[in-house]
């Protein structure tokens, strides 16, 4: 009875529209619409119709497979889109202290080379403090190209481009454009490392990134590339280094903690471009491996007025561009947590004062209104704000500041107030720190696109 009942359902599939069954496969991811059509020989035709692999290439983007070299979506589907697919979008560095985002995207051409995926580097300008530059409003970044995806001129050449077994996509350092180079993605496992400041004054453990407790920026939705994956084998580490008893710079080693950190990427290459590149860090680092990448989460929700019934803290949470002051401009992750009520920034991008993953500020509910604060408070929020203060909501709060190398003695902890001023746009107000100043924060909106 139950084989009579499969056999029916099955001849029940099998008999839908080709639309139909167009519109079930489009809603299935592909690993399920690949299952689906391998489910019998009758569906498993639909497997070889260019145009289920044109639809699966469409979610990415893509309407046209010659743009990449290539004359099969098949091919451009199976040795490119599938397995480094993953990668698109935002990905945030552990690097001590300054942190990193990389962002993956789809290009339909890169310069000479076809078509393929690149990913960039957002550099932040560097201030030139001697002249005064420090300005008051967060700057976008500069997209630097570290490495492109794709086919290499030899192989389309060689006439392989039908041949979806033939072809396979390669990796290339683009930080040198005179001189192209192979670049290797990795996998990486889990690891319980962290990172340990050695100073004069003693040792002090760097920040966990990420830290469980505020990793609200991290996408745990996001798969990985689907290539070699180093997790399922063993992690081997050079031995550390003898710590010196008084160095004369401060100096990062890798050490064991009780924090695990979740599986992540790394990029490599053989001419040490990619570590060459990295934001500049006035410590000396002597760990032995290059920086974990974690999948970053960019949610851009639906702006809502500040004066609107319906707005509420969470209408604020993303990613977000700051100015810090000699610092120039970082980037946080907004986060509204329901059991503290309250909107904490953490860095995703650092200095060497208060490093990523460190809580920026934190912004307590409910609102407070201007009568309420108390005379210093609306003094300072009036010099920095302006005339705009009575437009704006405004929370108490708390913020982070530090000395360099962020040691505990020098940590301290300012008041601060929270203006949010429009629908993607809102100030910090510094208290108590000897000076009346201001940080700009403009909403994140989206990835980079190309003009």
């Amino acid at each position: 009875m139950i084989e009579k009942t499969s056999r029916l359902e099955q001849a029940a599939i099998v008999g839908l529209s080709y639309d139909i069954l167009v519109q079930i496969i489009d809603s299935l991811v592909v690993n399920d619409a690949v299952h689906f059509l391998s489910t019998c020989s009758s569906l498993h035709t639909i497997m070889k119709d260019e145009w289920f692999w044109k639809h699966l290439c469409s979610h990415h983007g893509v309407p046209d497979a010659t743009a990449f070299g290539v004359h099969s979506f098949r091919a451009l589907f199976t040795t490119l889109l599938y397995p480094y697919s993953p990668l698109l979008g935002l990905w945030a560095g552990d690097h001590p202290f300054t942190g990193n985002i990389l962002e993956f995207r789809v290009v339909p051409r890169f310069g000479k080379q076809p078509g393929g995926i690149v990913g960039e580097m957002w550099r932040f300008r560097v201030l030139e403090l001697e002249s005064g530059d420090e300005p008051e409003a967060p700057e976008t970044p500069e997209f630097v190209p570290l490495v492109w995806i794709g086919f290499s001129q030899q192989d389309l050449v060689r006439g392989r481009t039908d041949a979806a077994t033939a072809l396979s996509a390669q990796l290339f350092c683009c930080v040198d454009a005179t001189r192209k180079h192979a670049m290797e993605l990795k996998v990486l496992p889990e690891t319980a490392l962290g990172t340990i400041l050695h100073t004069r004054h003693g040792q002090f453990m760097h920040p966990d990134f990420p830290d469980p407790e505020l990793s609200a920026w991290l996408d745990t939705c996001r798969a990985l590339p689907r290539v070699t994956d180093t997790s399922l084998k063993s992690a081997h580490y050079p031995p550390l280094s003898p710590l010196r008893s008084r160095p004369r710079v401060f100096e990062l080693f890798p050490v064991p903690t009780d924090c695990w950190k979740p599986r992540a990427i790394a990029l490599t290459c053989e001419r040490g471009c990619i570590k060459a590149s990295q934001p500049f860090l006035g410590f000396k680092n002597d760990a032995p491996f290059p920086p974990r990448y974690y999948p970053l989460r960019h949610c851009v929700p639906r702006g809502i007025s500040p004066s609107s019934d319906s707005w509420s803290p969470a209408s604020l949470c993303g990613l977000w561009l700051g100015s810090y002051s000699s610092h120039g401009t970082e980037c946080v992750f907004v986060g509204w947590d329901e059991t503290r009520r309250s909107l904490r920034a953490v860095k995703i991008t650092g200095d060497e004062n208060v490093p990523r993953g460190v809580v920026s500020w934190e912004a307590r509910a409910p609102p407070a209104d201007f009568a309420s604060l108390d005379a210093n408070e609306q003094q300072s929020c009036s010099r920095v704000l302006g005339g705009d203060v009575h437009r704006c909501l405004l929370f108490r709060g708390a913020g982070t500041m530090s000395s360099r190398g962020f040691l505990p003695s020098g940590r301290y902890f300012p008041s601060m107030v929270l203006a949010i001023s429009s629908i993607d746009e809102m100030n910090v107000v510094w208290l108590d720190t000897g000076a009346e100043w201001g940080s700009s924060f403009v909403r994140c909106k989206g990835c980079r696109r190309d003009p």
